[in-house]
């Protein structure tokens, strides 16, 4: 029952952080909930968490960029409620279109009609942005995938992401950040205008400033947008009396009214606008590529498209990294691993088998193996065994006494579970040990609050790994000083206000320097992999006097195989279960058999190489990454090559001495799992096909294309003198003779004061509308307009001079009374 508590304790304090901090209450807690308060220290239960996620979600209203439509699922397609802003899209108000068939508001209904059928469950209305130039865009996005290509480190990648990001998107701050183990993040890039004057990189972030359900949604959605905080957001209304607008669920959508204590947080910044990509690695929660903005800013759907398609590529050239470096690990983990299990074997590590530890043999090598395997070389590492009430050390470590204490404050853990610990579950198949647990330590004060400060500079963490049931080693990390930069200090907490009954962010984030004290450098799972193999290994061995290759191959995570003679003669679950069939369906059959033929001659090759290596060299890796294709079903061994599924894998090959007599050499295959990969080239090219189908769009909406910018024009004939240039003035704006520098020739440049136009009764949407007609193939107008781009509160629109020197009217870019209203 204590268990059961603590687990639901733990599960709710992870939850806690969702209530309290990132995105409270907008209207605080009902006494029937129990109020929450910044400084109580409360679990919040479970009904809490219930009103915390519906306020979230269930926002009734949406941004008022966009227009929000529910409709009949019956196939009628009527609507059923709509956002109260309908009209910056359609000649109604929102309220005449309810009850109204969805297919009436377009000129194309079969296509409407076909896209909507296809959606699954909710979709996104935006107009095209005729000021946006998406050719431009997607050219610059398309070099920026190409930087990507050049980068080889994770911090490279990022820098190079961030600084095309800021020079394509045009926002005030654009930054990178990565997310830890432990929930915390940090800006790893960043860019900024001048204007922008205080730095976040480098700065780390506490976990709560993102909290877990966010986290999650953001594994479901491409990108987030906050237009402009100080917007009032469109309610939703409806006619069917049994449908209240907070039981209409906006969890998925993109036009989801931001939460108000969010929108509070970016006013803390100083910051308008926001857009979020999420960086998903292998369905977790990476990092983020984060857009902030002075000002309100609108962000077309090309933009937004083409920028998705470059954290794409990011994402591939990212995991690409990731898995070399986890390939290599399994690589290493089996090598050293694979060193040890042979010593024990041959008796020099027989101590813990005997019952007498054989401290210098075993700590020693103990040593080194971690230190092999990737362990942070920087820190000193002590280590020790615990066994049948006798302690061995090596290193620098504190006194007995204290380790002592360490021991019995360990051997406590063992029957109850805790928040602060990390566990990981060992299981060693057939070998009837029971399952034991791996604890791991940042700071050995969590377990032992009054351990003196001299055994916590020698000994801070430590990972214990147990041997059977009354032994453990343990591995120890000294104090690792060191000062933490954070966005603000992280003690402090939302700002309760009792009399309106909301919660608010806190609104300092100066830099706060926190001299981290009483801890080690944090084990990461790549520790807690190595230490988890070599539990594996000695525990088998110790524990049922296993000598088979199976203990070494069962202690690597990636798919391995031994191979003799071309025949594998033995192989491990991880590989068993990638193929989908049963150790006895690999094991004596020819390897060959494991492998699509078409890629068969370089595997066979690399293994002749193999073979033929002198008796000097028999050991060691002797071929790396090479793609091959694993042969998967769940009979795979009994169908045709080309009846099987493929996996696309790379293999490394290395030389394994057996144990026998005739010293017959043995290879060991290491494949990694590829999927994610293609997964993630997958959907790069998904998002490629959607830049040049955003191409195609423009070539229809702008055959007579031109990329033009401020910076591209040039006033004529004197570019120093504006009113040179000046051939008309109207009531909208000023007509220039401007010079196009890239081509030389002159174009009529019509300047459209926004300001203006608003207030002749045109909404800005209507205007954009106006000029999409005026570039597609469908115009009219005597003049040939070429395109447009806005700068500020002006809109230029760049036309052809024709024969008869007709200049642009005002009327051209003002809609007719039906179209206005």
């Amino acid at each position: 029952m204590n268990s059961l508590q603590n687990l639901t304790s733990t599960m709710a304090a992870s939850l806690q952080p969702d209530v309290r901090v990132s995105e409270p209450f907008a209207k605080g807690i009902s006494k029937e909930y129990g109020g929450i308060h910044a400084d109580d220290s409360r679990i919040p239960s479970t009904m809490q968490i219930h009103e915390y996620c519906r306020v979230l979600d269930y926002a009734g209203a949406v941004q008022p960029h966009g227009v929000f439509f529910l409709l009949h699922d019956d196939g009628s397609l009527k609507i059923k409620a709509c956002s109260e802003n309908a009209e910056i899209l359609f000649p109604a108000k929102a309220q005449d279109l309810l009850g109204k068939s969805f297919l009436d508001l377009f000129e194309e209904k079969h296509r409407i009609e076909s896209s909507v059928n296809s959606l699954n469950g909710i979709g996104q209305l935006e107009e095209l942005d005729p000021c946006d130039d998406f050719v431009e865009t997607n050219a610059k996005v398309r070099v920026a995938i190409k930087n990507l290509d050049l980068c080889h480190t994770p911090l490279e990648l990022s820098q190079q992401l961030c600084w095309d990001a800021f020079k394509i998107m045009g926002y005030d701050r654009m930054f990178v950040g990565n997310f830890y183990e432990d929930g915390t993040s940090m800006v790893e890039a960043e860019r900024r205008v001048k204007v922008v004057k205080d730095s976040w990189q480098g700065l780390r972030w506490p976990e709560e400033i993102l909290s877990p359900s966010v986290r999650m949604r953001f594994l479901k959605i491409r990108f987030s947008t906050v237009n402009d905080a100080g917007a009032n957001p469109a309610k939703i209304i409806s006619n069917d009396p049994n449908l209240e607008r907070e039981h209409i669920n906006l969890g998925a959508s993109l036009l989801r009214a931001s939460h108000r204590c969010y929108l509070e947080q970016l006013g803390a910044w100083g910051m308008r606008s926001s857009i979020t990509y999420p960086i998903v690695l292998k369905d977790t929660f990476h990092a983020m590529l984060v857009g902030h903005s002075l000002q309100a800013k609108h962000p077309s759907i090309q933009m937004r498209v083409a920028v998705s398609a470059l954290t794409d590529a990011y994402t591939l050239e990212l995991l690409k990294v990731h898995e070399k470096k986890s390939h290599m690990e399994y690589q290493r983990i089996f090598s050293i691993f694979d060193q040890l299990f042979k010593k024990m074997c041959d008796g020099k590590l027989a101590g813990l088998v005997e019952g007498i530890p054989n401290v210098s043999d075993i700590v020693e090598d103990l040593q080194g193996t971690f230190f092999e395997v990737g362990f942070n070389l920087t820190s000193r590492l002590g280590s020790a065994i615990y066994h049948q009430n006798e302690l061995m050390t090596i290193g620098d470590l504190p006194s007995q006494d204290s380790i002592f204490k360490i021991v019995e404050a360990l051997k406590k853990r063992f029957a109850q579970s805790s928040e602060r610990q990390v566990q990981v579950l060992l299981s060693y198949g057939d070998s009837n040990v029971p399952i034991n647990i791996l604890q791991a330590f940042n700071s050995l004060r969590d377990i032992i609050p009054d351990l003196d400060s001299n055994s916590l500079r020698k000994a801070a963490g430590c990972i214990c790994i147990p041997i059977l049931e009354s032994s453990m080693i343990l591995l120890f990390r000294p104090e690792n000083l060191h000062t933490v930069s954070w966005a603000g200090n992280p003690k402090v907490k939302a700002i309760w206000n009792e009399p309106m009954g909301t919660m608010h962010p806190r609104h300092d984030y100066t830099p706060f320097a926190e001299k981290v004290e009483a801890t080690c450098v944090a084990w990461n799972s790549s520790d807690l992999r190595a230490a988890k193999a070599f539990a594996s290994v000695v525990n088998a061995v110790v524990g049922s006097g296993r000598k088979d290759d199976g203990v070494v191959l069962e202690a690597v995570d990636g798919p391995m195989a031994i191979v003799q003679d071309g025949t594998v003669i033995s192989c491990n679950e991880a590989l068993t279960k990638l193929l989908d069939c049963q150790k006895k369906d690999i094991e004596g059959k020819d390897i060959a058999q494991l492998m699509k033929s078409d890629v068969f001659a370089s595997v066979q090759a690399s293994m002749k190489s193999a073979l033929a290596l002198g008796d000097e060299d028999n050991s060691g890796l002797v071929a790396k990454e090479i793609q091959t294709s694993l042969l998967r079903t769940s009979t795979a061994l009994k169908l045709s090559a080309e009846e099987r599924n493929a996996v696309n894998c790379q293999l490394q090959i290395s030389i394994r001495s057996s144990a026998g007599s005739n010293k017959s050499k043995q290879l060991a295959f290491l494949w990694h799992d590829m999927t994610s990969v293609d997964l993630a080239a997958a959907k790069k090219r998904k998002s490629e096909a959607a830049l040049h189908l955003m191409d195609k769009t423009a070539e229809w909406l702008k055959p007579h294309q031109l990329s033009a910018s401020l910076d591209s024009l040039e006033y004529h004939p004197d570019p120093e003198d504006s009113s040179s240039a000046v051939l008309e003035e109207t009531s909208l704006g000023k007509t220039f003779s401007m010079k196009h520098k890239n081509d030389g020739v002159l174009y009529m440049v019509k300047k459209l004061n926004l300001k203006k136009i608003e207030k002749s009764g045109v909404p800005v949407p209507v205007l954009k509308q106006r000029l999409n007609k005026l570039l597609s193939k469908d115009s009219r107008s005597s003049i040939k307009y070429r395109t447009c781009f806005q700068d500020g509160a002006s809109v230029w629109v760049v036309a052809e001079f024709n024969e008869g020197k007709q200049l642009p009217k005002d009327s051209d870019f003002l809609p007719g009374k039906s179209e206005a209203t």
